[in-house]
């Protein structure tokens, strides 16, 4: 699982880094917002269908909006301090540098993999959840 993220940072920054500004900020926001998914689809497959317990999440009446900053904040601090702090960012970026054209092909697919199942999970759950409490 760590050579798959490590190498979805890879991908993901050399994609941001072809043109954008702020390759790393870009990066790592994609990647937070992923695992905000991953995190999400987890905490209501858990609670919602395994348990069967309604988690209510605040309305727009009561700051709504910002319920997102909680999770997404730290996951960015935390990704930010473990790459550029404790140096990994330089680690990961030797470590598939001279990647061959199979190595690239198979990474490439289970990047594109977590892509989709990410979203696909996700959209599951919900429509699950949607279906439990209409019963």
């Amino acid at each position: 699982m760590k050579y798959l993220i490590s190498y979805y940072y890879f991908r993901m920054y050399k994609y941001y880094s072809s043109g954008g500004n702020l390759p790393q900020f870009s990066t790592l926001t994609t990647i937070t917002v992923f695992f905000l998914f991953n995190i999400l689809t987890l905490f209501t497959l858990v609670f919602d269908i395994f348990l069967n317990k309604n988690i209510i999440l605040p309305t727009r009446e009561t700051h709504g909006y910002f319920w997102p900053l909680i999770p997404i904040c730290p996951l960015l601090l935390l990704l930010y301090y473990y790459l550029n702090v404790r140096g990994y960012h330089f680690r990961i970026m030797e470590q598939f540098e001279n990647e061959t054209k199979k190595t690239k092909k198979q990474s490439t697919f289970l990047t594109i993999a977590y892509f989709v199942l990410s979203i696909v999970f996700f959209v599951v759950i919900l429509y699950l959840r949607q279906i439990i409490r209409k019963h």
